[in-house]
Formats: C-alpha cells, sequence, structure tokens
C-alpha cells in the first residue's frame, strides 16, 4: 500500500512555479531554435499552451514562472532589457486572458463535452492577442522590426500563439490517469498506431516535395487523428495533434514538406489552415465519442439501478406485454410469495394467475383502462398451490425491450380485508347485542315504568291519594333503568363511561372477572405521569387489555394473573402476566385471530405490541403506546407542523 504524504502548501507553490519556469524556457529556446522570422517570431509557439494550462489548473498566483522565462529567453536572443521586460509582459498577460476566458465560460478542462471545443478556441484566439501585440510594439519600439513587416509578424506571433495553445494546453488539461491505462489496455493497437503515424508523418509532411504531394494524401494525418479521437480519448489525440504539428512546423522551417510556396503568406496560411482543422475535429471528435461514453455509462448505470430497484423490492412486481398479456420480467418477490419459478412465470400470461371465473371480468376492465399509473385496484389471485388471496394493483405503461408493456406492482391484501370483515363482523355482533339489550333490558324496565307513572297517574286523575311506597318503587324502577343505561353504555366505550378514565376501566375489568373456579386477577396502576392518550388510544388500549385477559383466563391454565398500567412520560405500558402454561412457540407464529386483532389495534393507535413466554413459567404480553406531547411543551415549529397535519387530515377525509 502506497502512503502519500501531502506537501506543505509554500513546498508545493516552490516547486510548481520551478517546473513552470522550466518547461516554459525550455519548449521557448526548442521553439527559437527554428524561428521563421528574425529571432523571435515562430511558427508554433508551445510556451503559451504550457502557460495557459498552468494558470487555468493551478491559478494565476505563478505568473511570475512565466514573466521570468519569458524574459530571460528573449534577453538571451538579444533583446535589450526593457524590450525583454516589454516582452515577457506580453507573454504572462495572454495565457492569464485566455485562463480567465475559459474560467468565465464554464469550461471543464476534461474537453468531455462538445461545447467546450470552441469555447478552448474563442479563447485561445482572444487571449494571445495580448502577447503579439505587445511583442510587436515591444519590437517595433526597440527598432528591432520594420514597419512594413509589421503587420505580418503580428499575424504570424498571433497565430503562432494561438497554435501552441491549441497543441500544448488540450494535453496539459485533460491528461489523467485514465488516459495512461487506456494505452495500457490497448497497447498492441496503440504501437500499430505510432508505427502508421510515423509512416505518414515521414512520407508526407517531411521528405515529400511540395509538387510530389497529391492532396489526397493530405487526409492521411486526419485520418492518423480521427482514429485516435475515436479509439483513444482526447488526451492521445491532443498529443498526436501535437506531434504532428511539430513535424510540419519543423518542415516548414526547414523547407521540406506540402506546404512550402514561393508565396510565403500562402503557404503558412495552407500550414496554419490544415493545423487548426487537424486538431479541431480531433478534439471535437475525441469529445463527441468521450460524452457518447458518458451518456451511455449514465444509461448502463440507471438500468442497473432500476434493475436493482426492481429486484429487491419486497412487493411482487412483474413487467407484461400489453398486447399478449405475457410475463416478460418478474422480480424475486413475486416468485416467493406466488410460487411459481421465473421460468414458469415467464411462459405464463397475467390471466393464468387468476381464478378462471375473474378472468373476463379482468379483461373487460383492462380493455377500458387508461394505463396509467393512478390508483390502486383490488383483485383475486391464484397461488401455485392453488390459495386465492387479494391483492391491490397498481400499474403505469412502459416501454420495455422494443414492447408496449405495463410495469405492475402487487399488495396482498388479503390478511387486511380478512381483520376488516372480522371487525365489521365485530361490530355486528355488538350492535345485535346492543338491540337486544335496549329491547330485553332498558325496553322493559322502560316500559314497566311508564305503566307505573300511568297508574298513579290515573289514580290520582279518579282522586286517589299517592301512596309513598309508590313513589319509592317508581323510583327504584327508574334507578334500575339508569343503571341498565350505564351497563349498556359501559359495553359500548368503556373508558368513556368510566369516571376514572383508562385505569379505572380496566380495574373494573379486573374486578368483573372475579369467581369461583376463575383465578384471581390483580391489577397495579403505576402512574409517574398523566395519562394523555386520546379517548380512541383510550379504548383500544381497553380493548386490547380485555382481549388478552380473555386469552389468558381460556388457555393459560394459570393460578393468577396479573394486569399493569404504567403510564410514563412518554408512553403507556400495559402488561398482562401470568404463571400459566406459556403461549407455545408455533401459537404465537400462527398468528391467531384474536392476536392479529390485538396487532391490528396496536398498528391503528401507533402502539407496538409483543407475546412472549416468560422465564420459568407463564406468558407475558406487552403493549406499549406513545404519549402526545404536552401542549406547553411543544416548540412553536412543533405546533406549527401538527396544525398542517391536522389540516392535511382534514381535506382528506373531506376528499374521501
Amino acid at each position: 500500500m502506497q502512503i502519500r504524504v501531502p506537501l506543505p502548501d509554500v513546498t508545493r507553490a516552490l516547486l510548481r512555479l520551478t517546473l513552470l519556469g522550466l518547461a516554459y524556457y525550455a519548449t521557448a529556446r526548442v521553439g527559437l531554435a527554428t524561428p521563421y522570422i528574425g529571432s523571435r517570431i515562430t511558427l508554433v509557439w508551445l510556451p503559451t499552451g504550457i502557460a495557459v494550462a498552468a494558470m487555468y489548473r493551478w491559478g494565476f498566483r505563478y505568473w511570475p514562472a512565466v514573466y521570468a522565462a519569458a524574459a530571460v529567453v528573449n534577453l538571451q536572443v538579444g533583446s535589450s532589457l526593457l524590450t525583454a521586460l516589454a516582452i515577457g509582459a506580453g507573454n504572462t498577460l495572454g495565457p492569464i486572458g485566455a485562463a480567465w476566458l475559459l474560467a468565465r465560460a464554464g469550461f471543464v478542462a476534461t474537453f468531455e463535452r462538445p461545447r467546450d471545443i470552441p469555447v478552448f478556441c474563442i479563447a485561445a484566439s482572444v487571449g494571445m492577442m495580448l502577447p503579439a501585440t505587445g511583442g510587436v510594439t515591444s519590437l517595433l519600439l526597440a527598432g528591432e522590426l520594420p514597419i512594413d513587416q509589421a503587420a505580418h509578424a503580428w499575424a504570424t506571433w498571433w497565430l503562432g500563439d494561438m497554435m501552441g495553445v491549441l497543441f500544448a494546453a488540450p494535453l496539459l488539461l485533460s491528461i489523467r490517469r485514465g488516459a495512461v491505462r487506456s494505452l495500457i489496455n490497448r497497447h498492441t493497437e496503440f504501437l500499430v498506431l505510432c508505427v502508421a503515424g510515423a509512416a505518414i508523418l515521414i512520407g508526407v509532411l517531411i521528405n515529400a516535395h511540395p509538387a510530389s504531394v497529391a492532396p489526397p494524401a493530405l487526409f492521411l494525418p486526419l485520418l492518423l487523428i480521427l482514429w485516435t479521437a475515436v479509439r483513444f480519448g482526447v488526451t492521445v489525440t491532443s498529443f498526436a495533434a501535437l506531434v504532428i504539428a511539430l513535424f510540419a512546423a519543423w518542415g516548414v522551417a526547414t523547407g521540406h514538406g506540402p506546404f512550402q510556396s514561393a508565396d510565403v503568406q500562402a503557404g503558412l496560411r495552407a500550414l496554419w489552415a490544415y493545423l487548426a482543422i487537424l486538431t479541431v475535429l480531433g478534439l471535437l471528435v475525441a469529445a463527441v465519442a468521450a460524452d457518447r461514453a458518458r451518456i451511455e455509462a449514465s444509461v448502463r448505470d440507471a438500468k442497473s439501478q432500476y434493475r436493482s430497484l426492481f429486484e429487491v423490492n419486497p412487493q411482487p412486481m412483474w413487467v407484461y406485454d400489453r398486447g399478449t398479456l405475457r410475463f416478460l420480467a418478474v422480480n424475486n418477490a413475486a416468485i416467493a410469495h406466488y410460487g411459481y419459478s421465473r421460468d414458469e412465470f415467464l411462459a405464463m400470461t397475467i390471466k393464468d394467475i387468476r381464478p378462471p371465473e375473474d378472468v373476463p371480468s379482468f379483461l373487460a376492465a383492462l380493455a377500458g383502462e387508461a394505463g396509467q399509473f393512478g390508483p390502486s385496484r383490488s383483485w383475486r389471485h391464484r397461488l401455485k398451490d392453488g390459495r386465492i388471496i387479494d391483492v391491490e394493483i397498481v400499474r403505469d405503461s412502459l416501454p420495455y425491450a422494443g414492447r408496449d408493456a405495463s410495469l405492475a406492482l402487487a399488495t396482498d391484501v388479503t390478511e387486511r380485508k380478512r381483520l376488516e370483515r372480522v371487525v365489521l363482523d365485530s361490530s355486528a355482533r355488538e350492535q345485535r347485542l346492543l338491540s337486544h339489550q335496549l329491547h330485553d333490558g332498558l325496553g322493559q324496565e322502560l316500559t314497566g315504568l311508564a305503566l307505573m307513572a300511568k297508574g298513579l297517574a290515573a289514580g290520582a286523575t279518579k282522586g286517589q291519594a299517592v301512596e309513598a311506597a309508590d313513589l319509592q318503587k317508581l323510583s327504584d324502577w327508574a334507578s334500575r333503568s339508569i343503571a341498565t343505561c350505564r351497563t349498556i353504555a359501559q359495553g359500548l366505550s368503556p373508558v368513556g363511561d368510566s369516571r376514572g378514565g383508562l385505569e379505572e376501566a380496566i380495574r373494573n375489568l379486573a374486578l368483573v372477572h372475579q369467581g369461583p373456579g376463575i383465578p384471581p386477577v390483580w391489577f397495579d396502576a403505576v402512574a409517574s405521569s398523566t395519562l394523555r392518550l386520546t379517548t380512541e388510544a383510550s379504548d383500544h388500549l381497553y380493548r386490547i387489555a380485555q382481549e388478552g385477559l380473555t386469552n389468558a383466563l381460556r388457555h393459560a391454565g394459570a393460578k393468577s394473573i396479573s394486569i399493569v398500567l404504567d403510564v410514563q412520560p412518554n408512553i403507556v405500558r400495559l402488561e398482562i402476566l401470568d404463571d400459566g402454561c406459556g403461549v407455545p412457540v408455533t401459537s404465537v407464529e400462527s398468528n391467531g385471530m384474536g392476536l392479529r386483532i390485538m396487532r391490528y389495534r396496536a398498528a391503528v393507535i401507533g402502539a407496538r405490541l409483543a407475546v412472549a413466554r416468560r422465564e420459568g413459567a407463564g406468558t407475558k404480553l406487552v403493549c406499549e403506546c406513545p404519549q402526545p406531547v404536552p401542549r406547553h411543551e411543544r416548540l412553536p415549529s412543533e405546533t406549527t407542523g401538527l396544525a398542517v397535519i391536522a389540516l392535511a387530515d382534514g381535506l382528506r377525509n373531506g376528499v374521501a
């Protein structure tokens, strides 16, 4: 494992200053070794490209290295100190201006976006006007350049600097480790490219006489650049363009190659146009190829992510052909839930997982739907083992492998519907019981009370005196009616009818279950805080206690049963403990109807319910219900949030 020790900022800055100054000086000396006009103006000035790349990647604070190297180079070729300093200033301001324009335009140094190529070219052309203008002006003032050559010198200087930026900067800006890995992975192809490139450059751009080079031969370097751009990316393409430019410039400077002409200006224009087209076209092709590869990679990643989401979704999902209704893809949850293998699914249609008698209505509904993802709808499905389940399906249309398909998500609501039916049946039983109690109990008592009152009224009409005993009987009958009313009300809402609320209701529940042959039921209340549960939550908690106590009395075989109500600041904890035989593990795992209803009630009020065997002997049922935060303890944001939630619930209920 390699351990990298970061350098201090000052040391890093000094190293960069030194490296930039040496690179600028070395490439400048190489460029001046083949001058084209005088001793200072060359065909391709690579130091500008190095300076632009350094200013953009490292920052403008490294300008002293460029300025010092440019001044030293000009002093060494015979310029006066003032002229050297002036030319050095122009050579420094040009790269700074180009780098500033690139940063302002949102340029990305990897050249992986096609829009970055024209941005780079414009910044290079505008920025390099500064050194050309400053350099030519300095030479004119120093008397080292005839006035009649100023325009030609400025154009040559500007184009040479701009070409230096086009050839050197892309290589230095785009170079990454990925380019090296690409060369290693394709080393054989790269060697073939180098051999072919050397043959083309020597045969076309160096040894050939202008008259002996046919125009189509000049396309060979272009084909070389395109090959490099498509296969190796921006970095290798910019390096290949730099090599071609150096070969062509050296050939022109030494009197070789196809761009030699009696008209010097025409030859230069042809050379610069050729090199510019070669470089820019190569960068554009490489950028387009990189952009396409990036888009393809993002598409592959998106497909992979969506595929993963599809496969790991805990709900059964599948894709089916909307024309043939055949399954095209199923996730693991569907395979596990329905019992069919993937191959079995893919050989079936969505009609095959439905009971035969439901298929006509399903096809009719499918023909009339819009096919958009919308509210779920309940259907019956048939599992591989023949069981029928109730499911809610939501679906949306999507193209899949060139087909008009739909994505469906199934939610098994069999258990929910069963619980709903149980709750409805329970409500119906309670209504029938209430009807019987009202008719046979309270109704009869009120009828007797009415008859007694009618008799007393009739006697009083005839002038008979009303006896105190008769009035006492009337009062006793009315009291019995009131007691019956309370009994009925307690059956409807035992918590609301109890003056002590939930605690008193559970205490009465324990007292009711006392008698011969019944194990004693003890109740203990621990109140370390105020009970703040809503009436609905209290009713559900009471029903859980009622169901839990009933189960313990029926099935535990206990000698005693304890009910504990612990009211804490944040939760209300209900415990039902017995010392009986204990709940078998299979009983807990089978989810009997009583336990399911208790869990259903706990889920409604946001409580946690757990049933487990006690250590030693017996069963322990624990239900923990969260207490609402007191109003005076809520933060303003919490109060606002509760108001928003209440408003949303009201709107939802109103819409429903």
